[in-house]
């Protein structure tokens, strides 16, 4: 039987909605489901090789998060 997780990783437009207060606990949960590497590498995924409208925003979620 395969098992499915429905937890859905955040995308840029979700980690741009959070406030500032909200976002150590935000990575502090990526953290706890060791999903951190895999979020920044998807925004950097989308920096690199995405439209431009997709760079922005995922350029502007890794500064809200604090890595540039």
């Amino acid at each position: 039987m395969k098992h499915e997780t429905a937890y859905e990783l955040p995308t840029a437009t979700n980690i741009l909605s959070l406030e500032s207060a909200e976002m150590p606990g935000f990575v502090q949960e990526c953290l706890r489901t060791r999903s951190l590497s895999w979020v920044v590498a998807e925004l950097n995924k989308s920096i690199l090789s995405g439209p431009e409208e997709e760079r922005d925003e995922a350029r502007k979620a890794l500064e809200h998060l604090g890595f540039i």
